[in-house]
């Protein structure tokens, strides 16, 4: 059996430098975990913003060990500390875990506070659908090195129900009903918990505390952490060894299950994330674009998501992908150095700075694409070098999108030597066997498939809504996303379709003839691409992707 020291542990907290005990204040468990789950930033000592990263949650152990001697620091910054060489391999386990109390809900809608009129057509339209719908604020005002910036967002959301399942489902129903593209939101109750281990210390010491455990190193100390879980319920999920920068926390999830939070700068993330979201070997005009809308997304989100949990952003999909310092490129490395602190703003608000492959030579509006406000830097807008009056209005009609897709135009993404610009023209085709099946994955009441139709168009000539009829039934399929996903993945919603059928009517087969790869929001990486390699710099690549906004240094 492990030895505790919870004896000698006693004896450490009455001998140690607190903070806390020095100011005459005790915190509590729940003032510590409070600590942890607040949205608001500290900073490291040059300014930069310190950020909460989750990096792997939900499981039984996690192994690791350091290149520098850590501390182990019970109940956090001020209370005892426990000094460990460097070179001990460690393990922590949580013991008695207790999920948290949570209420949960479907977001229907995500506005600014000063859209009432927006959030009342918004509400409107859901409750005219039967569904029972709420208010809920997120959000904050913060500051960086004196600039004031504004998160704050009004959430119209479902009503809650405390299982997670069930809001699940609920999404999952009304994905199918109504074609949107939502979310779960979780609000936090009561604290998830548990007893952490930490075992592997020198002389087979064990250490134990309830809820929080933290490791501190120095600032460059380097945590290598075995068996870090990936792509998480997906058919490339698996387990790899990878090395962190930053403090260490060990916690419970919402389940009550093992959690563990990477405490690192701003820079240090984007340091892995930029090379996961664009060719590495890129310009470095576009990389340098890239960073600045990494930042600038990780930013806004922050305060807005992730509320129930032990972190502010995620390291998988659902926010940026983050796989620690071996993923790190020198090129990327350096187009987050050489803009450092830099973010777009819009009034006092950092923006939404999305970005996806190849916009096709149109880009696409946010409103018609996820629904809600539209933003006046991302609406749809024609991307081509030379004006084109013709297209000023956007894509209208099929006979438009039909001369759009046939005579490409000269565009930045059309001209990128990298492999994303093979997606600036597409062609995808699928026999009616296939065809069915696809749509069958997602609407299984409708049958073999006789008909397609489209209905509606966004202003980029995206396909909005369209009508699947089969022989058992009919699907109206909204939003972009989706109407992707109804066909099995195509890279993009800018298509036209050409429909070939047997005798009897059935599909047997279908062609659709596309531009672009991914939702077309805001940053083209491709055009990006192009565009520095026109010799434009990161500053113009931006302005042409989010016009009208502002590029600020923050720090």
């Amino acid at each position: 059996m492990l030895r505790s020291i919870l004896v000698v542990f006693a004896a450490l907290v009455a001998l140690a430098p607190n903070f806390a005990h020095a100011q005459g204040v005790e915190l509590t468990r729940a003032d510590r975990l409070a600590i942890l789950y607040t949205p608001q930033l500290t900073f490291a000592p040059g300014g930069e913003p310190l950020i909460k990263i989750g990096l792997a949650e939900g499981i039984d152990a996690i192994r690791f060990e350091a290149d520098t001697a850590i501390d182990v620091l019970p109940l956090g910054p001020g209370g005892a500390r426990i000094n460990i060489p460097a070179g001990h391999e460690l393990e922590v386990r949580l013991e008695d875990g207790q999920a948290g109390a949570y209420r949960y809900s479907v977001v229907l809608a995500e506005l600014p506070p000063s859209e009432r009129d927006a959030l009342g057509a918004e509400r409107t339209r859901w409750e005219a659908r039967g569904i029972e719908v709420a208010v809920v604020e997120v959000g904050s005002i913060f500051a960086i090195a004196g600039q004031r910036f504004d998160t704050r967002r009004t959430l119209l959301v479902t009503s809650t129900t405390a299982s997670r399942s069930e809001a699940q489902a609920s999404l999952d129903r009304l994905v199918a009903d109504w074609g949107f593209d939502g979310r779960v939101h979780a609000e936090l109750d009561s604290y998830p918990g548990g007893r952490l281990v930490l075992s592997g210390l020198p002389g087979g010491v064990t250490v134990e505390h309830r809820d929080l455990l933290q490791i501190r190193g120095t600032a460059d100390t380097v945590f290598t952490v075995h068996d870090v879980p990936y792509d998480v319920g997906t058919r490339h999920e698996g387990v790899e060894t990878r090395r962190y920068v930053g403090h260490l926390v060990f916690t419970a999830n919402q389940d009550g299950g093992l959690t563990l939070v990477n405490e690192t700068t701003l820079e240090r993330i984007l340091y892995g994330v930029v090379p996961a979201e664009i060719y590495a070997s890129a310009p470095a005009d576009a990389l340098q674009a890239q960073a600045v809308a990494a930042r600038s997304e990780l930013l806004t989100g922050l305060g807005v998501r992730h509320l129930a949990d032990p972190y502010m952003t995620c390291s998988d999909q659902r926010c940026q992908m983050y796989r620690g310092i071996d993923y790190e490129d020198a090129r990327t490395t350096a187009a987050v150095d050489a803009t450092r602190g830099e973010v777009l703003t819009h009034g006092d608000e950092i923006i939404r700075a999305w970005f996806s492959a190849n916009n096709g030579g149109f880009s696409a509006s946010n409103a018609w694409t996820w629904g809600g406000e539209q933003l006046p830097y991302v609406a749809a807008r024609y991307d081509g070098v030379d004006e084109m009056a013709e297209w000023s209005d956007g894509l209208q009609t099929d006979e438009e999108v039909e001369a759009f897709l046939s005579s490409p135009p000269d565009a930045w993404s059309a001209i990128t030597s990298f492999g994303s610009g093979r997606s600036f023209r597409w062609s995808e085709t699928l026999d009616g066997d296939a065809l069915s099946l696809a749509v069958a994955n997602r609407y299984p009441d409708v049958g073999p498939v006789t008909d397609i139709e489209i209905l509606e168009r966004a202003p980029s000539g995206r396909v909005a809504r369209l009508r699947v009829e089969g022989v058992e039934g009919e699907a109206i399929v909204e939003r972009e996303l989706n109407i992707r996903r109804t066909f099995g993945g195509l890279k993009s919603a800018l298509f036209v379709v050409d429909i070939a059928r047997a005798a009897d009517g059935i599909v047997s087969g279908v062609t659709f003839e596309g531009a672009g790869f991914g939702h077309g929001v805001g940053l083209c990486q491709s055009g990006a691409i192009g565009g520095a390699e026109r010799g434009f710099g990161h500053d113009e690549i931006l302005a042409r992707y989010y016009p009208g906004t502002t590029l600020r240094s923050l720090y």
